[in-house]
């Protein structure tokens, strides 16, 4: 067995491990099993509207708050671009961050979401994820936005950028084993929203 294909299938009863460990949880919030049957949705037309909840930000040492957000997504003038604004506390002191979603190949799953500050983040489309993964000031971040007809989950997830841990990086019964990295997770931050309007 070459050391791809020995990786493949580690990575393939790492993942089996896990799942089966973890299919006795309790759903929070909402059946997610009712929201997956909808999952027929075409990006970003489906996406358009109002939606709203409240974001659980969770650290390595626990739970930290819970604080209520909205996301705001609309048709603007130009053609393959869209209103993609960011509300924490919706109403009175709501803080709205104004960003543009941009189709770049839809083909592909291509977007950016350009932050009108010279900080354009690539994202692509794989099922009815909407996925970011990006570094700043030595932090990885990805950020997940699943989308269904009229729920979504907002998802993101952070840690130090600097690996903590490499393994591998041996020969095993005369195949060469590629070294892997781990990195530590510190942030997880999730919004279950639902469409109001739209």
């Amino acid at each position: 067995m070459n050391s791809n294909i020995r990786f493949i299938v580690l990575i393939a009863v790492i993942f089996s491990a896990f799942v089966s460990c973890n299919s006795t949880r309790k759903l929070s919030k909402v059946d997610e099993a009712t929201m997956a049957e909808n999952t027929e949705i075409e990006f970003p037309y489906n996406a358009i509207g109002y939606w709203e909840g409240e974001i659980s930000i969770f650290q390595d040492t626990g739970f930290v708050q819970k604080v209520p957000m909205a996301l705001d997504i609309f048709e603007i003038g130009e053609a393959k671009e869209y209103a993609w604004h960011i509300i924490y506390n919706p109403g009175k002191e709501e803080d709205r961050r104004e960003y543009l979603l941009i189709e770049v190949d839809k083909e592909t799953g291509h977007y950016q979401i350009d932050e009108d500050n010279g900080i354009v983040l690539d994202a692509y489309l794989l099922d009815n994820k909407l996925i970011s993964s990006f570094s700043v000031s030595n932090s990885s971040l990805q950020t997940i936005n699943t989308f269904f007809q009229d729920d979504m989950v907002f998802e993101v997830i952070a840690g130090p950028q600097e690996a903590i841990n490499t393994t591998g990086n041996m020969k095993v019964e005369g195949e060469t084993v590629p070294p892997v990295e781990s990195y530590k997770l510190t942030t997880y931050q999730r919004a279950i929203l639902k469409k109001v309007r739209g």
